[in-house]
């Protein structure tokens, strides 16, 4: 199982990277966060697949090209003299698997296909991510009406309405607005209301004539996710909707 030269033992090594270069990736680019054990062992599982569809395209290269090789032979040469043209493609492999990681992860693919199973349907859990960045994922995408509690004679009469966010901070004060951008990764979320406007009791609402306003979680005493048809905030930047 283990290399018993120095070459083969440099080629183990090369072939286990991908997987950290997928993982790594899908971490940069969305907001999964493992634990260092779970990452590794996620890692190494990862550059296995890697070296699975990589090692079975050159393997389907060789045969159409009229060489014979089984799929063994294949294995054994890639993985105990590894080529420069072999190390490329797998790593063009390694960036879409990470890249698809990425998306699964954003989009609960794994959840979502767990819970088609027939005895999965006390299962209460949704989604990796936290409440309100879920929200906010959704609500940027047109479909926070899949969240929507509310009988639907209660509900905007357009597909996929939006939501205004009103955040009241712990000192009192109160905005209105977009959520621009908000924090997809690490323990503090943040958001940007833009466009925004502060908020003072249920008669004065100002414009903020400015990129917008931005808010820390340790700030955020309530958050309230409010109709696009509804907002003041709206009305005074693009008029009635």
């Amino acid at each position: 199982m283990f290399p018993d030269s120095n070459k083969k033992a440099a080629a183990f090594v090369v072939l286990l990277i991908p997987g950290f270069i997928s993982l790594g990736l899908a971490h940069y680019v969305s907001s999964l966060s493992l634990g260092e054990y779970v990452f590794t062992y996620v890692a190494l599982a990862i550059s296995l697949l890697n070296g699975v569809l990589a090692c079975s395209l050159v393997f389907l290269f060789r045969t159409a090209r009229g060489d014979v090789y089984s799929f063994s032979e294949t294995a054994r040469d890639v993985t105990e003299s590894p080529t420069a043209g072999y190390l490329l493609v797998l790593l063009v492999i390694s960036v879409l698997v990470g890249l698809v990681a990425a998306k699964a992860y954003e989009k609960d693919w794994i959840i979502s296909a767990i819970k088609v199973l027939p005895w999965t349907d006390d299962i209460a859990k949704i989604s990796e991510r936290p409440p309100i960045r879920y929200a906010l994922d959704h609500n940027d995408g047109g479909g926070i009406s899949a969240l929507d509690g509310r009988p639907p004679k209660h509900r905007p009469d357009a597909e996929g309405y939006k939501s205004w966010l009103v955040v009241t901070l712990s000192s009192g004060a109160t905005f209105e607005g977009w959520p621009a951008y908000y924090s997809i990764g690490g323990d503090e979320f943040e958001v940007l209301l833009s466009p925004a406007c502060r908020v003072e009791g249920d008669a004065t609402i100002e414009p903020i004539e400015g990129v917008g306003a931005g808010i820390r979680d340790n700030d955020i005493s309530t958050l309230v996710f409010l109709d696009e048809s509804k907002s003041r905030c709206y009305r005074l930047f693009f008029g009635a909707p």
